[in-house]
């Protein structure tokens, strides 16, 4: 599988899994072809986050902690690594693959 077509419609987990059994590498699907609708999507969810974080609103795991840390606010500048850690801390025991 050359090409992973991302559409926003018709990724399952069949195809996922074999495109990522048959790449390696650091980047996140660097062969594949977005649809324009995707795109406008990702743009719109884009837009909708950044709006969250201007206006401050607290919306929980965009801005405020997980869980029992619901109710922690975290600054603006700690958001990336927010969502990094978040990343980190769901795959922690998966093994090399992910």
């Amino acid at each position: 599988m050359n090409k992973l077509h991302l559409d926003g419609e018709s990724l399952d987990t069949s195809v996922l899994w074999k495109y990522c059994l048959d790449h390696s590498g650091p980047a996140l699907f660097p062969d594949s072809r977005m649809s324009e609708s995707a795109v406008s999507r990702i743009k719109i969810a884009e837009s909708f986050v950044a709006k969250i974080i201007r206006t401050g609103e607290p919306v929980y795991g965009v801005n405020t902690g997980f869980g029992k840390f619901a109710e922690v606010s975290i600054p603006n500048e700690k958001l990336k690594e927010l969502q990094i850690n978040f990343v980190r801390s769901h795959s922690c025991g998966v093994g090399p693959s992910l």
